[in-house]
């Protein structure tokens, strides 16, 4: 029979995922914007669609396993797929918990508020992108390695890279610790989601599953480069402030027991070496590298690394548990300082982010647009467009070439190959690299029927960040 203080534990965690669920959903459904931009809208795309388009189920760039879990939210609308990252990131921070219990960490249910606001996993859990679906995976898989269901912890963590192209390198650090820890047995395990992948898209498309529609982006594709510390210096962000203090702590802790404890016969040290320091600073590593070099497409987005935030957080609480025994001196005294590090913890991604979200200037002037083409029925016409979240506004099909295509398909002809009374949205933001806007404005068949910028004048060409021209074939 459980004991009274085992129940009273187990509801309290039930009570703050609950809470802090509750307030992520309130924050989505009052935000009129969403962090991530046009990736956000994208993913959701995808993932709406999958039912209507199936062949949406293997695009890479939405990524499969992110797609087949979160496509029954998102088919209701970009809310539920907000919906579904709100349940993946509560899920998580359940698992942390889990996952510090099994560690023997003082006070584990304040991992959950760890997670859950540390500044950049606040933010991305209200979105409709993929970091949030990839750190489940991994902390899943993690604490089944734990409690020793190695073969099954193989299994989940073989569907990483179909949440996240990442998910390769942490795979062969699974395989590392399997080959430590001797579990021989759970390594073909690995492969499992490839075989699944490839057997059902060899069903459906008559072709092997290869490496080339497994990975979107070649080592080529450049979208620029930057300092190789670029993510080292934007810690207090992805963090916030005390969370980062806590974190190095949670490193030297942890150092200190590898050299206090035998690292092979100390329980569960290995694992909390490679699988939870390990594989995060691993990862922060990678992405330092493709940034500084500009590999893969990188772009230097902090975000990428809420995919191994809740790692991070676990080792926040270890940070905590080496200052508990400096303060313990006073019961009071500790129950204050916990107190107080709790509330800084809290309000911080409510200082350093706009919750709800609003509209940022661009979306709002996409709207101005979107409104427009509706109160003159243009949107009943074929529209290519740049700014994907136009199409979001609009709720066209972009998977149906009758409702929109995403940019005009002759570069030095714009005209060529479109219907006439189609519409051409062109915005300078996506636009312009992709379509000079003077190669429509001297195309004699595309009538410039409105501008959206400053002077809101037709005749003005003069280009701002935010302008938007409106062109029909005629």
């Amino acid at each position: 029979m459980q004991s009274k203080q085992n129940i009273s534990d187990k509801l309290s965690v039930l009570l703050l995922l609950f809470s802090i669920f509750l307030m992520w959903f309130i924050l989505a459904l009052k935000s009129e914007g969403s962090y991530g931009g046009d990736d956000s809208y994208v993913h959701y795309r995808i993932s709406h669609y999958a039912f209507k388009y199936p062949y949406l189920f293997f695009d890479q760039w939405g990524k499969p396993a992110f797609t087949f879990f979160s496509s029954p939210f998102s088919y209701f609308g970009f809310l539920g797929i907000k919906v579904f990252n709100i349940t993946i990131a509560t899920l998580t921070a359940f698992l942390c918990y889990l996952i510090a219990s099994k560690l023997d960490l003082k006070y584990p249910i304040l991992v959950i508020i760890f997670v859950c606001f540390s500044c950049m996993y606040f933010i991305v859990a209200m979105t409709g992108l993929t970091e949030i679906f990839f750190s489940f995976i991994i902390i899943l898989a993690v604490y089944l390695f734990l409690n020793h269901k190695h073969i099954l912890s193989a299994f989940v963590i073989s569907f990483l890279p179909y949440a996240r192209q990442e998910g390769y390198m942490i795979i062969g650090i699974f395989l590392i610790v399997l080959i430590i820890r001797r579990q021989f047995k759970a390594i073909p395990f690995l492969a499992s989601a490839y075989l699944i992948f490839s057997t059902i898209y060899l069903l459906y498309f008559h072709k092997v599953f290869g490496l080339g529609e497994m990975i979107p982006y070649s080592k080529a594709v450049q979208y620029g480069s930057g300092d190789l510390l670029h993510f080292a210096r934007s810690t207090k962000s992805i963090f916030g402030n005390l969370l980062l203090v806590l974190f190095l702590a949670g490193i030297v802790n942890l150092a200190i027991k590898v050299f206090k404890k035998p690292l092979f016969k100390t329980p569960f040290l290995i694992e909390e070496v490679v699988l939870i320091f390990g594989i995060f600073a691993s990862f922060f590593v990678l992405h330092s590298i493709l940034w500084w070099k500009g590999l893969y497409a990188s772009l230097g987005l902090i975000r990428v690394i809420v995919g191994v935030l809740p790692l991070a957080a676990i080792l926040c609480l270890e940070g905590l548990n080496f200052f508990i025994p400096l303060i313990s001196f006073n019961r009071y005294f500790k129950i204050v300082v916990i107190a107080i590090v709790l509330i800084f913890v809290i309000r911080e991604p409510f200082h350093r982010w706009e919750v709800p979200v609003p509209l940022d200037n661009r979306e709002v002037r996409i709207n101005e647009v979107a409104n427009w083409l509706v109160e003159n029925k243009y949107d009943q016409k074929t529209i290519y467009y740049y700014e994907t979240y136009l199409i979001h506004v609009l709720k066209k099909d972009p998977f149906n070439s009758n409702d929109a295509n995403e940019r005009v398909p002759d570069k030095d002809e714009p005209s060529k190959d479109i219907q006439e009374g189609s519409i051409i949205v062109w915005d300078k933001i996506f636009g312009e690299y992709q379509m000079p806007l003077k190669n429509l404005l001297n195309d004699s068949k595309l009538e410039l029927i409105k501008t959206f910028n400053q002077s809101s004048n037709t005749s003005d060409t003069k280009e701002c960040n935010d302008d938007v021209y409106v062109f029909q074939r005629k």
